[in-house]
């Protein structure tokens, strides 16, 4: 989207909290808070001390699938057959997402990469979501 698009006509965010531009890549972005626990999607409060310092922090990008699921119903924005699942951000926390990889790579411990894309459409517009697809080093844990 760019500055001269009237508003309302681009791609919108699934969520304005969990996505980041950073230059020419998209970042996700969770909350650290003062005793170092990282959440996703980012809150207000740390589920694990209870604090209120908490801060934005970008998180990686890339991960191993920790587990997973092929779903063959149909859901608001999806088709069946679509994979969900668990990954486990280096050195992050572990989050939800759907994966874009081809069903022999689907196996825990599989290596994954962030990717920010139009997953769907509202009203004519595209909306701007994450999920994971096989990373480039692409290797099998």
């Amino acid at each position: 989207m760019t500055e001269s698009t009237p508003p309302g006509t681009g791609p919108k965010l699934l969520r304005e909290d969990i996505l980041r531009r950073t230059g020419e890549s998209w970042a996700l972005v969770g909350s650290r808070c003062s005793s170092g626990h990282v959440s996703f999607p980012p809150v207000g409060i740390c589920p694990e001390c209870l604090g209120s310092s908490v801060e934005p922090v970008e998180l990686p990008k890339t991960g191993t699938i920790f587990a997973h699921t092929t779903v063959r119903m149909p859901a608001a924005n999806f088709k069946p057959p679509y994979s969900i699942g668990y990954v486990e951000l280096d050195g992050g926390p572990r989050i939800f997402a759907h994966f874009e990889v081809s069903p022999e790579q689907l196996k825990i411990g599989t290596r994954v990469e962030l990717l920010v894309k139009s997953l769907w459409e509202e009203q004519g517009q595209p909306v701007i979501a994450y999920c994971f697809t096989t990373a480039k080093e692409a290797t099998h844990a």
